[in-house]
């Protein structure tokens, strides 16, 4: 019996999709863009092993699916000392 992957991505509102890839050092970082539904699911997966390596972010770098018109936002937080 075979191990079963959900991928959770919100919908497109132009049917278009951008995989990203994220990494500890350097933050978000786009690696295709403007796939249909499909070239984007088969990307990740050959990319991840089906979900196996580089999925989430406890793996660390990792690979994501986002609608197209997705902008990442970096946010830094001053503390106190």
């Amino acid at each position: 019996m075979g191990r079963t992957v959900i991928l959770y991505y919100e919908t497109s509102p132009n049917d278009l999709y951008t995989v990203r890839g994220y990494d500890w050092h350097d933050g978000w970082f786009d690696i295709k863009t403007n796939l249909t539904e499909p070239e984007a699911v088969a990307y990740w997966a050959k990319e991840t092993d089906n979900g196996e390596r580089n999925a989430c972010y406890d793996h660390g770098d990792y690979i994501a699916i986002f609608p197209s018109n997705t902008r990442m936002i970096f946010q830094t937080v001053d503390s106190e000392d």
